[in-house]
């Protein structure tokens, strides 16, 4: 590595806690992966963490370690109990990586798209976390100076104990810049297209706007159990788009839940063509909050046999509830495959 590179890089940074990468004890097991790299679980200082391992090593320019340790100073800035806690971060070449809290139940992608669990879904649960994802992203927006994700998706939405959802991911996040213009990654995007505002594909700039339209996508996926546009390459994506289409959404999905119209409708404000008329944050926040009012209860309480109840009571759990738990751990792997497919 040129010796400037080390340098810079072997610098103390101020804004966030500089990890020894030594202190980190992985695990073995990978939670996911990604054009980045992969995020792994390892214990720091006797606790259980999440680790996004990028994989870049040698090759890392200065250009890139700057722009990895401005992800990182961003994240560190956020406070707040649905945006992920970031631990720290070993920035110091070659072995990088950033540390977060570790999420016990995965994404929500995994959630709703899981393999053979995906129909232990709990409505009022998954209401309730799209809810929290609002919360996070109106905290992201009402942040001085603002912060605009860039890539809100479920595969961003982390669930935690007592199902609560936290926003993760902050590689793409930017403060907001009326001079700044979009960005791209390379192929490490090509999933994320599915979650993306038509102007952005046009190459317009970001702003709040832009991610209002991906949270009506994820609104989409909890509706309908399906991944966006999952049937559709890039071209025929970004045609449709243009032309103002969305996915079908089956009409029987709606008349059952609680909540199920109303959500719906939000969806459809949320992905609007025209970005100035999608509502604010604040006003998304107000009408899922009245949504999750009119259909009452404990999101972390569900009937006899349901999921998560089958996942948090482990004191009382039924042998066809260990079941669920067992074959929940056994598809996190298939999931990582999935998500990879659409989601990095």
């Amino acid at each position: 590595m040129d010796g400037h590179l080390r340098r810079a890089a072997d610098k103390r940074l101020v804004g966030f806690p500089e990890i020894n990468y030594d202190e980190l004890e992985f695990t073995g097991e990978y939670l996911g992966a990604g054009a980045f790299g992969a995020v792994a679980k390892a214990n720091y200082l006797g606790k259980t963490v999440a680790v996004k391992r990028l994989s870049i090593g040698e090759r890392i320019t200065l250009n890139d370690l700057q722009q990895l340790r401005r992800e990182v100073r961003l994240h560190a800035s956020l406070s707040f109990p649905n945006i992920v806690q970031l631990i720290g971060a070993s920035t110091v070449p070659p072995r990088l990586g950033i540390v977060m809290e570790l999420a016990p139940y995965g994404s929500l992608f995994d959630i709703l798209h899981l393999p053979r669990v995906a129909q232990v879904r709990e409505w009022v649960c998954h209401i309730h976390r799209i809810n929290q994802t609002e919360v996070g992203m109106l905290y992201l927006h009402n942040h001085r100076p603002q912060v605009l994700h860039r890539d809100l998706k479920s595969a961003n939405v982390l669930v935690f104990e007592g199902w609560q959802a936290k926003i993760c991911d902050f590689g793409l996040a930017t403060n907001f810049d009326a001079n700044a213009h979009t960005t791209t990654r390379g192929s490490g995007m090509r999933g994320t297209y599915a979650w993306m505002a038509p102007e952005i594909m046009r190459g317009a700039k970001y702003t709040t706007a832009s991610d209002v339209y991906s949270l009506g996508l994820i609104v989409y996926e909890v509706i309908s159990g399906k991944i966006p546009f999952q049937d559709q390459n890039l071209m025929q994506l970004a045609l449709g788009l243009d032309r103002g289409e969305r996915p079908l959404l089956p009409t029987h999905d709606l008349d059952a839940p609680a909540g199920g119209h109303r959500l719906a409708a939000l969806m459809q404000r949320c992905w609007q063509q025209d970005a100035g008329s999608r509502p604010r944050s604040r006003a998304t926040t107000a009408e899922l909050s009245s949504i999750v009012a009119s259909i009452g209860g404990d999101p972390r309480i569900t009937s006899t046999g349901g999921a998560t109840a089958a996942v948090e009571g482990h004191a009382s759990r039924s042998p066809a509830q260990h079941h669920v738990v067992r074959t929940w751990r056994s598809c996190r792997l298939q999931c990582g495959e999935l998500r990879r497919s659409y989601c990095m």
